[in-house]
Formats: structure tokens, C-alpha cells, sequence
């Protein structure tokens, strides 16, 4: 189906037929903290993997209070990811474990792993 503001022989693109540099812009139009549809993306097709994976792993941030116990949070999996790949360990610029319910709590100290080293 055509819009109507479109002429009948209008032809529809897919995402991929548009310039490479549009689609990044694409891309990069996503939050970076939104890391659920980061991944999504790298789940669609190689090119979109391509463009999605450096802004997956740039920044790394896991925060211990969202997953309850260690058990459940997925820092071995992580570690495991960048362990397997060179290319992925290269694209991490920052790494750190937060608990956010201690970082609000009266009197606590820095959680900043980068700051006590």
C-alpha cells in the first residue's frame, strides 16, 4: 500500500538500501543505555550487528541491585563475551558494577570502581 502522498510508482526501500551513513545515524539515535534494544538489533542482520555492537560495549554498567543475587546478573556471561572476542574486549571504554540502593543510602563512599584504583 502506497501512502497517498506518495505517486503510484513510488518505490518503498528497505532499511538496508538507504546510504550506510543514514543508517547508522539510525543507529546512534538509539540510547545508549537502552542496551535490550542494542542487542536487539545486533540480532537482526550482520550489517545492523556491525553498527549496534560498538555502542553495546562501549560503556558497561551493571547494577548488582537490579538483579538480586549474584546468580542472575549477567557480568560471567559478559566476561565470557569479551573473553571470546578480541574485537568486543577492544570496544569496552568503561566497565563498572554499581549498586545504586547503597549509592543512595546517608554516608555511603564512592562506588566507582575507576576512582578506588
Amino acid at each position: 500500500m502506497v501512502p497517498n502522498n506518495l505517486p503510484l510508482d513510488a518505490k518503498m526501500v528497505s532499511l538496508l538500501e538507504l546510504p550506510v551513513e543514514l543508517v547508522k545515524a539510525i543507529v546512534d539515535f538509539v540510547d545508549p543505555a537502552d542496551k535490550q534494544t542494542l542487542f536487539n538489533l545486533t540480532l537482526v542482520c550482520t550489517a545492523l550487528n556491525s553498527l549496534a555492537t560498538p555502542v553495546l560495549y562501549d560503556r558497561v554498567v551493571f547494577d548488582s541491585s537490579h538483579y538480586g543475587n549474584a546468580g542472575t546478573a549477567p557480568v560471567p556471561t559478559f566476561i565470557r563475551s569479551v573473553l571470546s572476542s578480541q574485537y568486543r574486549a577492544s570496544l569496552v571504554k568503561s566497565f563498572a558494577i554499581t549498586n545504586k540502593v547503597c549509592a543512595n543510602a546517608e554516608g555511603a563512599g564512592s562506588l566507582d570502581i575507576f576512582t578506588a584504583i
